[in-house]
């Protein structure tokens, strides 16, 4: 199976984040990110480092607890935010958001 978002391969916005050049302006840092746990719940967070988070989340201790006993997780979708301000409210927007509502902005 090929998780999508939004149409796009997540490979695709893998290399996508890659190529931020970090001595031109680059976007903001900060990332608003939904995950697909093991048994089908979402899990909403703000990152700026969106590799090192998703690791965490599938191998390490500084996973977030609800995430620990859901592994694997997947990456099912993420947004660029302006500043930390904008991503922790998107963030909690998006928590408030019925589990149909936020598939539906997951596109899946």
């Amino acid at each position: 199976m090929i998780l999508t978002i939004k149409g796009k391969f997540i490979k695709e916005y893998e290399n996508e984040l890659n190529d931020i050049d970090p001595f031109i302006a680059p976007r903001s840092k900060w990332i608003l990110y939904i995950l697909k746990c093991n048994d089908e719940s979402l899990y909403t967070g703000i990152t700026t480092d969106i590799k090192r988070r998703l690791h965490e989340h599938n191998h390490s201790k500084c996973g977030a607890k609800y995430t620990r006993s859901r592994r694997p997780v997947k990456l099912v979708y993420y947004e660029q935010c302006t500043d930390r301000v904008d991503a922790s409210r998107k963030e909690y927007k998006i928590k408030k958001l019925s589990r149909k509502e936020k598939l539906n902005l997951c596109d899946i």
